[in-house]
């Protein structure tokens, strides 16, 4: 029997669409079927695998999100670091989807993870400077001890496939000082998992990715394209780089070697290059900036460009790989815009390595820089330095340069220039400044008719001539001859004239005369820079003729320096101190040893002053940099505000970052968020002040009047015989202080205050407050002369622990109302008079130590009393007072009371002489750390029926 064609096609179409409606039908039902299996499991799973905070939304369950793969979603993921990075987010993403094996779910019921689809997500990868990082998030089944109950299978993770799509990874490693931003990034990785070994196939596409070492750009907003094939070994956590090709915008690399995973680091061998290529391809990794300026530039020329990153990295052995760089370039072409002033024959070889990333160690070696430009225009270097703090050095560099060819041809942008330069430098040797020595070195730079002009500000820097000679015979600094003859240029109808010689940097022999003005604000505008504003103007006329040692061993009568010297609107910074300072105005006269400072106004912040007075050693401090300025000043102002002085106060917004000062002050103020930091002292002055300030604000306090003397010698500052009104009362002080970092201080000083309102001291002075907690109950008139010493903590106030000192407090005319120790013992003695005592004259001895007060015998009179107290107590309120109520007649018999307790609580006994002793702080100098204190504990206050009822 036939059966037509017609029959077979309709029963085709019959069976074929059943099949149809069934897999459409199963792609909706089984995620209605396997819903709470499929979520319950994957819950469990990152439980039980993740060793920090997960957090999401929902999830979803679908074939739909990754047809045809059945997925599980897992909507606004955030995922904390590990530790020490707990409470930073690792990965934070709008959806992650997880692609479960359906034929395990089906036949199994079990859930297998094989696939893994992160979309739109910020993954944060830290490593500390001790090398610990925040992505060891994942438990290993190893180290999850199993339980009995446990099955023996349930939810697995073994991919097939992951997939990122546009997701912004950042990679900080602070260990290794690199950093590594890529926007825009999407992987495909396939291959085997779930095997111990197997291929990993990787595409991956980043939109725009920038590289950091050292704080220093290597790579900005480039495009990476990357096909990858990479061996993998799970047992040994090894990669190995099998096919791998990438490129960077137009210029491709191949990479070969191997990565694998260290328990305490990671050992590696990358080989990277770029053989047989282009410099266009080479330009083409060059900042964004410039790519219009390639598109204007014929650039040619074969290239090639290989990198090396070997070694073993280990933080806790401070053990790092060896980094290394070839670059060249042959029959190199560089011509803008069709300028006929081509550069042409551009050589270069250069040889880098960076053995354990220690610049210490690092080997520089160009073999060749050379091109030739216009007519007669040629540069050659030569160069090869071996170390940075000892340098070994072997340089040529010859030069003659029209630089107008040169500006056209490199089609430089913003910029304009012209003129003649020439260039002969020989150098061999060894560079160490702390040894002294210098390479020997024979050379010469000219420059005539130059011309500079930038496209930010209308004005040229015109007639520029440059003569500079530099010769060292005998490889010291003590050989070296340096001369300027001249250097000058014009700005703005301004000429500047500068001749100068020097010689033997061990005693610098000098020459000098400046003379010229220029407005800094105007000629800063030639060179802008972004994110900087600077204004002034300098006036100089200046000959300044002598020798280093003349100043330093007094024989000043051999110096001849004279001339002035004008600044006006000048901002200046030291990395002391958070904000600028402001000169306002500075007339300087040079007269042999002396800067005489004749007009001087300047601010800091809100603090302003005003000088006039001399420095001394100007000229050998500004030779060498070191050294110390000696002088005598007035100073007058109307107000200093201390606060703004202390070190970890907030910068100006404009102040430019990344000095090593600055590192450290972020580093201490992470350590320690809430704290102002302390003043630092500058090491290098030794400065006499003669003080007048109307108003000083320190820590809350305004002190009015200041006046006497301020000295800074040391790192020390003094005041000696200073007063200044606060409280309605004059005081005088002695003091010295120093700070031991940004954090830490100490000083001593010796207060005199001379009948000042009690009630005013207490409210309006803290450490007075401290000291002195009874007079909250007083009212009156008191004298002090006390002499104290000890630390300051972070926000420059005292660390009462750390306290030492004494001196006598005199009650002038005092009555005491409602003090709790007085009621008590007019209550147990029967004595009402005794409850609110007034005292007049009366002089109290008293030393600190430790956080513990101790009050030398006192005598004062109440009605037909004479009660003698004696004792300690302590800043935190602990008392141990020893009274003897002296009865009448004249006090010869007296009741021994001792008072124990706090002041808020004190304790009375009657015919008693056993207090309890007060302990003294234990506190370590060394680390300004309270290792060990009395504590006050509070006892609840007993009411009697009364009190309860009410």
């Amino acid at each position: 029997m036939k059966i037509s064609a017609k029959h077979i096609a309709l029963k085709t179409l019959k069976w074929l669409g059943i099949t149809v409606v069934v897999v459409l039908l199963l792609l909706f039902l089984l995620p209605i079927l396997f819903p709470g299996k499929v979520e319950s499991e994957v819950k469990k799973l990152a439980n039980k695998s993740l060793a920090s905070k997960l957090e999401f939304s929902n999830t979803k369950l679908s074939f739909f999100t990754h047809f045809p793969s059945l997925t599980v979603s897992i909507n606004n993921v955030s995922l904390m670091g590990s530790k020490p990075f707990e409470n930073d987010t690792l990965v934070r993403a709008r959806q992650v989807a997880l692609g479960i094996n359906l034929k395990r779910l089906i036949f199994d019921n079990t859930v297998k993870i094989d696939e893994l689809y992160v979309d739109d997500a910020v993954i944060n990868v830290q490593v500390n400077k001790q090398g610990q990082a925040n992505y060891n998030v994942y438990i290993s089944p190893k180290d999850t001890p199993k339980k009995p109950t446990d099955p023996e299978e349930g939810t697995a993770i073994q991919f097939d496939r992951i997939d990122f799509s546009d997701c912004h990874i950042t990679y900080n490693d602070r260990s290794a000082n690199m950093l590594v931003d890529a926007r825009g990034f999407n992987y495909l990785g396939r291959g085997g998992f779930s095997k111990d070994v197997f291929d990993l196939e990787t595409d991956a596409n980043i939109d725009a990715i920038d590289f950091y070492y050292n704080g220093v750009p290597y790579l900005e907003r480039k495009e990476v394209h990357a096909d990858l094939i990479t061996r993998v070994n799970t047992n040994a956590l090894s990669f190995i780089l099998q096919k791998n090709e990438m490129s960077i915008n137009e210029l491709p690399l191949e990479f070969t070697g191997f990565f694998t995973i260290l328990r305490d680091g990671y050992n590696i061998g990358i080989n990277a290059a770029s053989r047989n290529t282009t410099l266009k391809d080479i330009f083409s990794v060059a900042p964004p900036q410039y790519l219009t300026w390639m598109e204007k530039t014929r650039i040619e020329g074969d290239a090639d460009l290989r990198f090396t990153f070997k070694g073993r990295y280990n933080a806790a052995k401070n053990q790092q790989p060896d980094l290394g760089m070839v670059f060249k370039v042959n029959n190199g072409v560089l011509a803008y815009n069709n300028t006929p002033a081509s550069m042409e024959k551009l050589r270069v070889d250069v040889n880098a390595t960076l053995p354990s990333l220690d610049v210490n160690r690092m080997v520089l070696d160009v073999k060749a820089f050379d091109f030739n430009i216009g007519k007669n225009g040629y540069f050659k270097a030569l160069l090869n330095t071996k170390g940075l703090e000892t340098m070994a050095v072997k340089a040529d560099v010859k030069a003659a340069l029209n630089l107008a060819e040169l500006d056209a041809t490199l089609g430089l942008p913003d910029l304009d220039m012209k003129g003649m330069l020439r260039t002969d430098i020989v150098a061999n040797g060894t560079f160490n400044a702390k040894k002294r020595l210098f390479p020997k070195t024979k050379g010469s730079i000219d420059l005539k008719g130059g011309w500079l002009k930038t496209s930010y500000y209308p004005n040229p820097i015109q007639r520029i001539t440059l003569v500079a000679n530099i010769t060292d015979t005998d490889g010291t600094f003590g050989g070296l001859k340096m001369a300027l003859t001249p250097a000058s240029f014009e700005f703005e109808g301004n000429p500047v004239y500068v001749s100068a010689t020097a010689e033997n940097l061990d005693d610098v022999l000098y020459t000098s005369r400046i003379k010229g003005e220029l407005n800094v604000g105007r000629i800063y505008k030639v060179f802008k820079r972004k994110g900087l504003n600077v204004t002034g103007y300098v006036k100089a006329d200046l000959s300044l003729n002598g020798r280093q040692s003349y100043a330093t061993t007094g024989q000043y009568s051999k110096l001849d320096n004279r001339g002035t010297l004008l600044l006006k609107d000048i901002k200046t910074r030291s990395d002391l101190f958070p904000k600028a300072f402001y000169i306002n105005e500075g007339l300087f006269r040079f007269q042999n040893e002396k800067m005489w400072f004749e007009r001087f106004t300047a601010h800091y912040g809100k603090s302003d002053f005003a000088l006039n007075g001399y420095l001394r050693n100007t000229i050998n401090y500004f030779i060498s940099g070191k050294g110390t300025l000696h002088g005598e000043f007035g100073l007058k102002s109307k107000l200093i505000n201390v606060d703004e002085f202390m070190a970890l106060q907030p910068a100006d917004a404009d102040k430019p970052a990344g000095s090593k000062a600055d590192a450290a002050k972020a580093s201490v103020k992470k350590d320690h968020p809430k704290a102002s930091g302390v003043v630092a002292v500058p090491r290098n002055l030794d400065v006499w002040l003669k003080a007048d300030a109307n108003e000083v604000a320190y820590n809350g306090l305004l002190l009015k009047n200041l006046t006497g003397g301020a000295g800074i010698s040391g790192g020390q500052m003094y005041l000696k015989g200073a007063k200044f009104d606060i409280i309605g009362c004059k005081v005088g002080i002695d003091a010295r202080y120093k700070n031991e970092s940004t954090v830490a201080a100490n000083f001593d000083a010796r207060f005199t205050a001379k009948d000042f309102n009690v009630k005013r001291a207490y409210n309006e002075l803290p450490m007075f407050r401290e000291m002195a907690t009874a007079a909250d109950k007083a009212e009156g008139i008191i004298s002090m002369d006390y002499t104290i010493k000890g630390d300051l903590d972070a926000n420059m106030a005292p660390i009462y622990e750390s306290l030492h000192g004494g001196g006598t407090i005199t009650l002038r005319d005092i009555k005491v109302k409602g003090l709790k120790m007085f009621g008590a013992i007019s209550e147990k003695t029967g004595q009402g008079s005794i409850n609110n005592p007034s005292f007049k004259d009366i002089v109290v001895h008293s030393t600190i130590n430790n956080n513990v007060i101790d009050i030398k015998p006192f005598t004062f009179k109440v009605s037909l009393f004479r009660p003698t107290i004696k004792g300690t107590t302590s800043f935190n309120g602990l008392l141990d007072l020893r009274v003897r109520l002296g009865l009448p007649p004249a006090g010869l018999i007296g009741i021994p009371i001792t008072v124990t307790g706090t002041h808020s609580q004190p304790k009375i006994k009657v015919f008693s002489k056993t207090g309890k002793a007060i302990k003294e702080a234990v506190y370590d100098t060394k680390t300004n750390k309270v290792i060990s204190e009395e504590k006050v504990t509070k006892e609840p206050v007993k009411k009697d029926k009364k009190e309860i009822f009410k």
